[in-house]
């Protein structure tokens, strides 16, 4: 990802210098932004995110001492190169010392130079994670809410909604004797991001963890709502993905005032326990699941499209996140189902994917894309059974016998003694009732099988003993004819 830079200083002439130099045509470094003061740097590190700020030391109003302690201070994830046409010792201390990363003589200033200086950077920046780049930034927001410590959103021009996150069905032994578990949970949290959206997470140990997101731009309190639900969505499914746990959430009411929040954040973290919500928790009642697989079993199309229906009608209308998570737990129970049936399905969205189709749907047509979906997969399943009861029992225990054994090397004279019959026989009724050999039904199913496996990321020689076949060079050249594609080419369409 381009390291994304702020140029600062207040000579104009010195700014169209740097801005017109080539090394920015080659996308590694991006000019985000300009500023000719202090104060106009800090409107447009409060407006957009900036990896690096690029400044002058002496300038007018806030030079460049005064900024760099307060960035440092504010936004301790960007770094610092400050620059001077003065070899000032004490400049050089004062700013190393609010965390730049180089100091930087105008004389000597080459776009050599410049470019080296900033890939130097790039590459030390790559090597903190997100989580390490704002251990100040946390620190300074927990002094804040649980101590007597500055605000460090002062002047940060953004809207703040804040939840309290507790780990649900656990107790507070449990959370102590795996220290690790909160802050991972936290990580998770911290990891859920939206665009336009930041978040903070800040541990209140033993047992609970305080999430600070913040808005930037214009942005009604409809929309704040909206985004937040679809960031504890996130958070939900990630934790549970990675940790196999649930979460509480308790949020906290929208305040246009920063005490206000901090107030109210201390009132429910003395309570007792999280505030236990009236709406579902964020999937599907074990109910749905059943009656959902029991429509799947029957193939009834109409009364899945029916249940869905009322799935979706009874989220309330300002619950994105709920909407989201209900619509991520159908697509996997369709997904399930057609892999059960050797059903192949075209497209789902997956991961972010998912939150953005979700998102720019409206429900009515969320509610017949994905009942449409189901309808399609089950006249498939109904299509096929229909299709398998007008083979004969032969043919059937065969196709059988194939799906009991293509793990192991089998033959037509294999199967056709493990059903009784003569191989020459099943050879002619199998083709003449399938349409294909023996040999090429053996060869999808394995391929089915295959292709699932390589979409889990199992590595290729393992998948050709896990699928029968008897070498990899006869393996590649069974997917390529029957797939259209190598291995590699089929799963970079994925």
């Amino acid at each position: 990802m381009a390291l994304k830079i702020l140029l600062v200083d207040d000579e104009t002439v010195f700014r169209t210098c740097i801005r017109e130099m080539k090394f920015w045509e080659t996308g590694e470094f991006v000019l985000s932004g300009e500023a000719g003061s202090g104060d106009e740097a800090l409107a447009v590190l409060a407006e957009r995110e900036i990896d690096l700020v690029l400044m002058d030391v002496s300038m007018p109003g806030k030079n460049g001492i005064v900024l760099s302690e307060i960035i440092s201070r504010k936004y301790p994830g960007t770094a610092i190169i400050a620059m001077s046409s003065y070899d000032d010792y004490d400049y050089v201390r004062e700013i190393l010392k609010n965390g730049a990363y180089d100091y930087i003589l105008k004389s000597r200033l080459s776009e050599e130079f410049l470019v080296l200086t900033l890939k130097n950077i790039a590459t030390r920046l790559k090597g903190r994670s997100s989580w390490e780049i704002k251990a100040e930034l946390r620190r300074q927001t927990r002094e804040w809410i649980f101590g007597e410590g500055v605000n460090p959103f002062t002047s940060d021009n953004s809207r703040k909604a804040a939840v309290i996150i507790r780990i649900k069905d656990m107790d507070r032994t449990a959370l102590l004797d795996d220290g690790g578990l909160l802050e991972g949970v936290a990580k998770a949290a911290e990891a859920a991001r939206l665009e336009g959206v930041k978040s903070l997470a800040c541990l209140k140990k033993p047992d609970c963890i305080v999430l600070l997101t913040r808005f930037y731009g214009v942005i009604s309190e409809a929309e704040i709502r909206n985004k937040l639900e679809c960031v504890m969505a996130l958070i939900q499914d990630s934790v549970r993905r990675i940790f196999h746990l649930r979460l509480d959430f308790t949020r906290c009411p929208l305040f246009f005032n920063d005490n206000s929040l901090k107030s109210f954040l201390l009132h429910k973290l003395e309570e007792a326990g999280p505030e236990r919500e009236s709406e579902a928790s964020l999937s599907l009642t074990i109910g749905q699941h059943k009656r959902l697989l029991a429509v799947a079993v029957e193939h009834d199309a109409a009364s899945a499209a029916q249940l869905i229906e009322e799935i979706y009608g009874g989220i309330p209308a300002d619950h994105a996140g709920l909407c989201i998570m209900v619509t991520k737990e159908l697509l996997e129970l369709i997904e399930k189902i057609s892999v059960e049936y050797e059903i192949e399905l075209d497209f789902l969205p997956r991961e972010f994917m998912l939150f953005q189709y979700a998102r720019v749907k409206s429900r009515e047509a969320l509610v017949s894309s994905v009942s449409g979906l189901y309808r399609n997969v089950l006249r498939e399943i109904s299509e096929k059974e229909e299709k398998k009861r007008g083979y004969s029992a032969m043919v059937r225990n065969a196709i059988t016998y194939q799906k009991e054994h293509y793990k192991s090397p089998i033959s037509l004279r294999m199967i056709a003694d493990g059903i009784g019959v003569s191989s020459s026989y099943l050879s002619r009724i199998f083709h003449d009732e399938t349409g294909q050999t023996v040999t090429d039904y053996l060869n999808t199913i394995r391929l089915e099988e295959a292709k699932r496996l390589i979409r889990d990321g199992v590595p290729l020689k393992e998948v050709v003993s896990r699928c029968g076949f008897r070498n990899y060079g006869y393996f590649l050249k069974v997917f390529k004819e029957y797939v259209g594609k190598t291995p590699k080419e089929y799963l970079a369409k994925q």
